[in-house]
This record gives structure tokens, C-alpha cells and sequence, in this order.
């Protein structure tokens, strides 16, 4: 359905200030949907719509109230999935029996499980924003060096 409404700005009804200000509020923000009329043209043309026309607004109006709500919906149900597998993720990698890091490209670990500080023998906090090459044997420091390379160019 397509909305126009001509009015030039020699054209204007008569508004008090205050209903002027209002009106020029709501003017502004006309135009983002291009779907739906501006409510200030609707509030204007409604005393000389005649009823089918008003009937055919409150129906697109309707039906775009119940797809906002079922889109609502399923961001809802998508960010409790998405919070439910995060948890899972959470509970996995803190509490496996196997030390877990991550690190970055630079090799610098950013998070780490009980496990790997047990191993490592360092709290969480003091292995964040360290390098892990300082926890490498100094005989194994070329090949992990390599190692990391390797991984960053794939």
C-alpha cells in the first residue's frame, strides 16, 4: 500500500505551539519505515479519511504489532539457547579433568581452567595476559615457537 499526502508548506493547518512542536517532533522521525504513514499525516487526514482507508491503517498497524511479536519471541527463545549452551560451555571447559587455555596469535594465554593453573601452579589471574611461552622448557622454545607460527598462518 502506498501513502502520500501533499501538503505544501503554505498549506499547514493551524497548530498552538505547543501541538506545532509536537507535530514537527513526530515529522522528524517519519520516513525511517516507509512502509507506514507518519502519524503526524495520519492525525491531519483522519477527520476526511473515509472509514475503509482507516480500517486498512489499523489492520497494516495490527499486523506489524504481531510480527514484532513474534520476532520478539524468538530473540527471547534464541538468547536463552544461546545462554544455555554458553553455561554448558562454561561448566565443560572449568570444570574438565584436562588443563584448557586460550590463548591469542601472540601466544598469550586469556583464559585457563582449574586444571591448567593446578599444572601450572599459578593462579587464573596471574596467567591471564602472560605469554605461554614463558611456562615452555627452554629446550622446547623453538618448536613452540613454530608451532605458533604454524597455527597463526593457517
Amino acid at each position: 500500500m502506498q501513502w502520500s499526502l501533499n501538503l505544501s508548506k503554505g498549506r499547514m493547518p493551524e497548530f498552538s505551539d505547543k501541538k506545532r512542536s509536537y507535530y514537527d517532533k513526530i515529522q522528524g522521525e517519519c520516513g525511517k519505515n516507509n512502509r507506514m504513514p507518519c502519524l503526524a499525516n495520519l492525525l491531519l487526514i483522519l477527520p476526511v479519511c473515509p472509514v475503509q482507508i482507516m480500517k486498512n491503517c489499523l489492520f497494516e498497524f495490527q499486523v506489524h504489532q504481531i510480527e514484532l511479536e513474534l520476532q520478539n519471541e524468538e530473540l527471547k527463545r534464541t538468547y536463552h539457547e544461546l545462554s544455555v549452551s554458553h553455561d554448558d560451555f562454561a561448566r565443560i571447559y572449568n570444570l574438565s579433568p584436562i588443563a584448557y587455555l586460550t590463548v591469542n596469535e601472540q601466544g598469550i594465554i586469556k583464559k585457563a581452567n582449574i586444571v591448567a593453573t593446578q599444572l601450572l601452579s599459578c593462579s587464573k589471574e596471574s596467567l591471564v595476559n602472560k605469554k605461554l611461552g614463558k611456562f615452555i622448557h627452554p629446550s622446547d622454545q623453538d618448536n613452540y615457537y613454530l608451532f605458533i607460527r604454524d597455527l597463526v598462518v593457517d
